[in-house]
């Protein structure tokens, strides 16, 4: 009988520690452990992909095809919080293909989390108005809406391994960062970056899919499909003309690694030259150290101010200096310009004076200078009473791909004030020289 009872409760506790065993996970549950998972191991590594693809119509004007494809490597340092992420950006643009690459560096100054934002050779300090913990937590956290989140149950696997799929649905206002950075790739096509950001992305959807590792409750995958972006697009399009039919949005996240990582640390110079991009954004062109940069989209150059001349006038992409004895130099960056066009604005001043001067004489050469060479248009002309020198000299800075940009440097000497005040034109060719030497091409754009 004691046997017997004895083997009756054996069955009967292997009969409760099965079913306790077989008991399945409530969504909720599966996603506070997610959490609970992430708060103590926080993902180390980490390749996002944003897609979408479109087609733009602009009626009599014909459609376009229009799509891109974002992809973002990202590391991240829980100690010290830092980060780094690359992103590369492919663009078809109806058949015609471009890439850019981003670098952003997140490190942490004075209590804040800032990146440092390297593009196309530029650097730009931004603020992400986060404390180091928040940063350090929206890289490692998962979004989902613990009010409708679900599991997928006849998902067992990924990859060869055990997970729990879990689905919820967002809207579009909750992927908001996501969103506007996808439609910022496509640059001016359908609006500034203030409006793609102030957007309403409320009608915009977000079904959502997370697999989690069975046995850790990390995540390992984070799929979202959106529906609804041509509201969004159709709205920023209202003043154009045109409208978009979008054919997918999609985002997708893999969890790399949950190893620790090394920390961030900017590179030699970055900080130096996001202050100098940072005035030249704000068409300062003054360094603060008696230099000069001024620009034209990439096209950039320091400027030394000759001796003895005061600035006289200053913008981001010109400089005007003026002597005593009225002597100016012009210091002028142009974007599309070739020999041609200088030329023909040395023609046009000329024409201008019509028959008035007594002579013209007119000479064009090219100038060796220590940095750059420069193709040089000089004309002098005798008045009655003194003769004017107009000397202006170029040279190529640099290419876009699609045209130069050049710097002009303008010097006219001479002058009849009409009160007495009479000065020719006295330029010696080592002044000259000295002129077109105070041009560098600046290293602001890095490699």
């Amino acid at each position: 009988m004691k046997r017997m009872v004895t083997v009756i409760l054996a069955i009967a506790l292997s009969i409760t520690c099965c079913a306790c065993s077989q008991k399945l996970e409530t969504p909720t549950e599966a996603a506070e452990n997610m959490r609970a998972a992430l708060a103590k191991n926080p993902c180390g590594q980490a390749r996002a992909i944003v897609n979408i693809e479109l087609t733009l119509n602009g009626g009599e004007q014909g459609a376009v095809a229009l799509s891109t494809t974002t992809t973002t490597d990202m590391t991240i340092s829980q100690e010290p919080v830092s980060g780094y992420a690359v992103a590369t950006v492919d663009v078809d643009y109806d058949g015609e293909k471009s890439q850019s690459v981003t670098e952003n560096y997140t490190v942490v100054e004075d209590g804040e989390a800032v990146a440092y934002i390297k593009s196309s050779g530029i650097w730009i300090r931004m603020s992400t108005g986060q404390t180091p913990e928040d940063y350090a937590d929206s890289v490692s956290s998962v979004a989902l809406d613990g009010s409708n989140v679900a599991i997928d149950k006849t998902v067992t696997e990924l990859n060869g391994k055990a997970v729990i799929c879990l689905t919820t649905q967002l809207t579009g206002q909750n992927m908001r960062p996501v969103l506007s950075g996808v439609l910022n790739n496509f640059g001016s096509a359908f609006a500034d970056s203030s409006a793609i950001a102030g957007a309403d992305y409320s009608s915009v959807i977000c079904d959502s899919r997370i697999y989690l590792d069975k046995e850790t409750y990390l995540p390992i995958s984070y799929e979202v499909n959106f529906t609804g972006m041509n509201d969004v697009l159709n709205a920023l399009l209202a003043d154009t003309g045109m409208t978009a039919d979008v054919a997918s949005c999609t985002s997708s996240v893999s969890f790399l690694s949950y190893e620790k990582q090394q920390e961030t640390v900017l590179p030699g110079g970055a900080k130096e030259k996001a202050e100098a991009w940072s005035r030249l954004m704000a068409g300062e062109p003054d360094n603060g150290d008696g230099t000069f940069t001024i620009r034209e989209g990439t096209g950039i150059v320091d400027i030394v101010p000759p001796a003895g001349f005061e600035l006289a006038e200053k913008d981001y992409d010109h400089l005007y200096f003026k002597r005593d004895d009225n002597r100016e130099v012009k210091y002028t960056v142009y974007y599309g310009w070739g020999s041609a066009d200088f030329i023909a604005q040395m023609d046009r001043r000329l024409e201008r004076y019509g028959n008035l001067p007594r002579e013209l004489s007119r000479e064009q050469m090219t100038l060796e200078g220590d940095t750059l060479d420069f193709e040089a248009d000089i004309a002098g002309v005798t008045w009655e009473s003194y003769e004017e020198g107009c000397m202006n000299a170029w040279a190529v800075i640099g290419n876009d791909g699609t045209a130069d940009y050049c710097i002009l440097v303008e010097v006219t000497d001479g002058y009849n004030d009409g009160l007495g005040g009479v000065k020719s034109a006295d330029v010696t060719p080592d002044e000259f020289i000295a002129y077109l030497n105070a041009v560098t091409v600046s290293g602001l754009i890095s490699e």
